[in-house]
């Protein structure tokens, strides 16, 4: 078996390094170059195999990466212009770019009253949505050895639909703060021909890399 995974109690053990050298020798002849991607590999595994979860049941390899204090996960989400939403349409995934909200480990989106993610969230809700800040490349002289500062957030929850005029005017309330410090009066038309969407957020962690100030 080229990959096996196993769970022992609250950690997960991987073992990939079989694979790399069948892949090599697979490779040996021909001018596929692997050496990068195994170099990184054990880099990032110099304890290999083990993965724990953290407090959410959720996999984090990299533990020295994670944002575990939820101050500053918000702090990435208020920082943020844009929200990733990630939806499952039948058995494919479908991500789109949306401005946002958040209060209250909640989420906020609007939308027009129909298209595909409408569709897609009337049949489905469970969701998953990215953040990311402060992203620019780490520069070396080896090509293995460049990578990214960042920093992410992602997380899982449920969507639902918001009705009622008041309730659709707080939602855009909030999304406009993300955004500015004014304060907007919404028309009753524009309200009512547009569909609000909130998030509830189930779990979510944080991440990030390179020396970020």
């Amino acid at each position: 078996m080229l990959l096996s995974i196993y769970v022992d109690a609250a950690r997960v053990k991987t073992t990939f390094l079989p694979a790399f050298q069948l892949f090599e020798n697979i490779f040996a002849s021909s001018r596929v170059e692997l050496s990068c991607l195994r170099t990184q590999f054990e880099r990032n595994f110099k304890h290999p195999g083990i993965i724990p979860f953290n407090d959410k049941g959720i996999i984090m390899r990299r533990t020295d990466k994670e944002i575990t204090d939820s101050v500053e996960i918000e702090s990435i989400i208020q920082r943020s212009l844009v929200c990733r939403l990630g939806m499952v349409d039948e058995n494919r995934p479908y991500i789109i770019p949306l401005s946002f909200g958040y209060k209250d480990n909640t989420l906020y989106f609007h939308s027009a009253n129909e298209g595909r993610k409408i569709d897609i969230l009337k049949r489905n809700n469970t969701v998953c949505f990215e953040f990311d800040i402060d992203c620019e490349p780490i520069k070396a002289d080896n090509a293995c050895e460049w990578g990214m500062k960042y920093k992410s957030v992602i997380g899982f929850g449920k969507a639902y639909f918001v009705d009622g005029f008041e309730a659709k005017c707080a939602a855009m309330d909030i999304i406009m703060q993300q955004y500015s410090d004014e304060t907007f009066d919404y028309p009753k038309t524009k309200v009512k021909n547009t569909v609000f969407i909130r998030v509830e957020i189930e779990h979510m962690t944080g991440k990030q890399s390179g020396q970020i100030a």
